[in-house]
Formats: C-alpha cells, sequence, structure tokens
C-alpha cells in the first residue's frame, strides 16, 4: 500500500488529490468486481431557478448526507472524457491489438506493441479496457466527493443538463440525457436521481430562468426546449421509480403540501421519514448573489 503526506506526495510532481487518484487506481485489480468509491449517491438534475439550493440544503439536513453544489457542469466533461476513451479503443489501427489476456503485464503490453510497430502505423495506441476507463472516472468521482467514507451519501445538484444548454445537445437531447444518467448510474453501487423543475414548462412559469439568458436565438426555442427537458425527466422517472423521483418547486414552498413531500423523498431515499428536513432554511436569491 502507497501511503500519501499530507503536502505532497513521494510522486512529486503531484499535488496531493492527483497522487490519491493514481494511488486509487494502483492499488485496485481489474480481475476482480469493479469496486465502487462511494455506496450511495444523489443527484439533482434541475432547470434553473425551480429550488435546487434548497432541495439540496434539505438533503444536508439529513445527518449523514453531503450533497454539493454546482460545478459548471464539470461531470459533463469527465463524461465526455469517458465517452473519448472508449472510444479512442476503437480508433483506426486498435483492430490489430488483442490485449484481454495480456494487458495487466507491463512486458506483455511492450512486446505486443513493439512487434506491431513494424508493420502498423498506431496513431492511437492504447490498451486501456472499458473496465478501467470506468474505474478511472470513479476513482475522481471518491477523490472529490466520496473520500469521507462509504458511510456517507455523496452527490451533486446542477442546472446545466438540460436540453439546448451547455451539455444536451439540441436535437439530440434525449440520446445524450440517456446516456449521461446512464454514466451516472456507474459512479455508485447505489445512485438516486432527483428530477427538479417548476410544474410548468410554460414561460410564465419560468420567466426567472428565461432572464438568465440574453440569447436571441436561444430565447425563440426556450419553452420548446424546457418542454423536452420535463418530458425527458417525467418519463424517466416514471419509468424508473425504484431510482428517480420528481421534485417540483411549488410542492416544497407549499405549506399544505411540503411537509408530504419531504416524507415521500425520504421514504424514495429510504432514509427515516420522521427526519426533520426542511426546504426554506437556506435564504432566497438576493441582487447581490452571483448567478450560477
Amino acid at each position: 500500500m502507497m501511503f500519501i503526506s499530507a503536502s505532497r506526495s513521494r510522486h512529486t510532481n503531484l499535488l496531493p488529490a492527483t497522487a490519491c487518484f493514481v494511488c486509487l487506481l494502483s492499488c485496485l485489480s481489474l480481475n476482480a468486481e469493479l469496486p465502487f468509491g462511494s455506496q450511495k449517491c444523489v443527484f439533482i438534475l434541475a432547470t434553473g431557478r425551480s429550488g435546487s439550493t434548497s432541495l439540496m440544503d434539505a438533503l444536508n439536513q439529513i445527518p449523514h448526507y453531503l450533497i454539493r453544489g454546482e460545478t459548471w457542469r464539470a461531470h459533463g466533461n469527465l463524461f465526455d472524457a469517458y465517452q473519448h476513451l472508449c472510444e479512442a479503443r476503437t480508433s483506426p489501427g486498435q483492430e490489430f491489438f488483442h490485449f484481454a489476456n495480456i494487458r495487466e503485464r507491463y512486458i506483455d503490453v511492450k512486446l505486443a506493441y513493439g512487434k506491431l510497430a513494424e508493420t502498423t502505423k498506431l496513431p492511437f495506441f492504447n490498451e486501456f479496457s472499458e473496465d478501467r476507463i470506468l474505474l478511472a472516472t470513479r476513482a475522481y468521482y471518491t477523490v472529490l466527493y466520496g473520500h469521507y467514507g462509504k458511510d456517507v451519501v455523496t452527490g451533486f445538484k446542477e442546472i446545466r443538463y438540460v436540453c439546448g444548454e451547455l451539455y444536451f445537445n439540441q436535437t439530440r437531447c434525449g440520446e445524450h440525457f440517456q446516456k449521461f444518467v446512464r454514466f451516472l448510474r456507474g459512479m455508485c453501487h447505489d445512485v438516486k436521481f432527483l428530477f427538479n423543475t417548476r410544474l410548468s414548462a410554460s414561460l410564465e412559469s419560468n420567466v426567472k430562468r428565461f432572464q438568465m439568458f440574453n440569447n436571441a436565438t436561444f430565447a425563440a426555442d426556450f419553452t420548446h426546449l424546457l418542454n423536452e427537458t420535463h418530458t425527458l425527466y417525467d418519463n424517466y422517472a416514471m419509468q424508473h421509480s425504484d431510482h428517480a423521483f420528481r421534485v417540483y418547486m411549488e410542492d416544497m414552498f407549499n405549506i399544505k403540501r411540503n411537509a408530504t413531500l419531504a416524507r415521500n423523498l425520504l421514504q424514495f431515499l429510504g432514509e427515516d421519514t420522521t427526519i426533520p428536513i426542511r426546504f426554506n432554511r437556506m435564504p432566497g436569491w438576493q441582487p447581490s448573489y452571483p448567478t450560477p
């Protein structure tokens, strides 16, 4: 086992988090079932100005929960890296490699590469298995989010995974959404999704979100794209009620409905339904606050 010092590892050019990442990968065996760094995760995918920060705070009132906030769609970039690494495995020249039985030993990989390099151009050379690529993404998540131990429920909330915005392609939103959700489900053993929006996708109901954008081209498609996002959330939650749950902002702040929502949410998460959580603990937006 390699131990990492508090300041800098014996990998002198690596910062501590990077060194831990290297350590974790070096200590995992691909011959066993792929390990999870975090046992349980909760991911909040939301539309802007729909109460996602208050929902995050409600979850963080559960003693063993630590759900983080916005990261400017960083996990979309991680997903991009995962996809590109997987695609590189089938790029030109890679069909000559058959590493299933040799990729565990450095000397075997070197010999196979040396033999092929004499006769074949190998611009996309790598011996990465899909399992190892998935392990790398789990290690990344664990170093950032899961380092307090498997008993802590981790996750994040993000408002940028919606149709037509930074990540989900405007014309292939459904396809990209399904792939991204499938990717996130591979991060932890037990993954729960909370899809958070307002009740209606109309412009009138989402005028605060509309005001976040100063783009006439996007504005023309605003309602259409928001409706598509709502439909994706609705359908997925309906088809996968074991791990997906819809949360509407109006229910969170309605004194006649929010107690029922809190109980249903705790029950969905598999937690004690008597745990006191509320959706209005954190103050609302102020004009001086930065927009995430």
